[in-house]
């Protein structure tokens, strides 16, 4: 089938490095594809190099998917100019749809948070395709239809897939966020010994990030004065992972629940709050999560800008 249309100065023709080799520009057998009556009412042998400027091509799901760990995974590009690239460049009078270079952004299918779906879609002939990458779950779809109407069926399928399949990755996200982090850390005196007065508790809610249930330094309970002044203490991950993956970089965030209702009182500016206080060069809201060889479970939390450490003893369920 055929794939999208994409930048020729960030997706270049060599195919070599992903090795794609069911991708072609040209001359794509008519024995590795879908072809509906025949190959010129199709549009199957049409020599798509003339358009090489906005980079069609010919393509499998096996090769899509292949394009887009890579793309998720920052095989080819330096991560920062992977997230340069995957950015939105404007707004449309949709407030679920943004344009991208070379990207159709669209708001996914959730209630309670915005997720978003870097698509880039493709027609030609016979053929209409989709491409969608959901970088905040690491994962994507891609859906190529061919025959009578093709763009209809894309477009369909699309959006039954990402009814069906968003909520059931944000579950999947919650029960593995469970597996991984959530549980009871005791403090660590002098790096060695445990402080049973220093207690940290993750657990995993249907919000954002981890909830911190129960925090404390020295017997003094944290949680309880954010919570005085209506605040809820979350972490959330800030993207930042050791070489060796395994240290992760989170924020402390409180969020408060609006009083009252208006346009500015209900918008999310917790983001204005990252590293607003600091001591000794160090944000109190920067955490580090250490996981295990593997990376497959936490072993301990550093509350870096409080200069207390935490290790896993057990696990926290809501």
């Amino acid at each position: 089938d055929r794939g999208g249309d994409w930048s020729s100065d960030v997706f270049s023709s060599d195919l070599t490095p992903l090795n794609l080799s069911n991708t072609y520009f040209a001359n794509a057998p008519l024995n590795q594809g879908v072809v509906p009556l025949n190959d010129s009412t199709a549009l199957y042998s049409l020599n798509l190099t003339y358009g090489g400027a906005s980079g069609g091509y010919y393509s499998s799901i096996a090769d899509m998917r292949t394009l887009g760990r890579a793309i998720l995974s920052s095989t080819l590009l330096p991560a920062p100019l992977t997230r340069r690239w995957m950015k939105p460049h404007t707004f449309t009078a949709n407030a679920a749809t943004l344009v991208g270079a070379p990207w159709e952004i669209y708001k996914a299918p959730l209630t309670e948070r915005n997720v978003w779906m870097y698509t880039k879609g493709g027609d030609v002939g016979a053929y209409s395709t989709n491409f969608a990458l959901l970088p905040d779950y690491g994962i994507g779809f891609t859906v190529l239809a061919a025959g009578g109407d093709p763009f209809q069926v894309k477009t369909i399928v699309s959006d039954i897939v990402a009814a069906i399949g968003v909520p059931a990755f944000q579950k999947a996200a919650k029960e593995e966020a469970e597996s991984v982090y959530a549980g009871t850390y005791h403090g660590i005196d002098s790096g060695t010994a445990a402080n049973e007065n220093d207690v940290l508790v993750l657990t995993v809610d249907s919000n954002p990030g981890l909830l911190v249930s129960s925090w404390s330094i020295n017997g003094t309970d944290i949680v309880s004065a954010f919570r005085a002044v209506g605040d809820q203490v979350r972490l959330n991950p800030s993207g930042l992972v050791s070489k060796k993956g395994t240290k992760e970089g989170w924020r402390v965030v409180l969020t408060e629940e609006p009083a009252v209702d208006g346009a500015f009182v209900e918008e999310c500016v917790d983001w204005f709050d990252v590293a607003l206080t600091v001591l000794g060069g160090v944000g109190l809201d920067e955490f580090v999560i250490n996981l295990s060889g593997d990376g497959t479970k936490a072993v301990g939390v550093e509350a870096r800008g409080w200069r207390v450490g935490y290790e896993k003893i057990g696990r926290a369920h809501v």
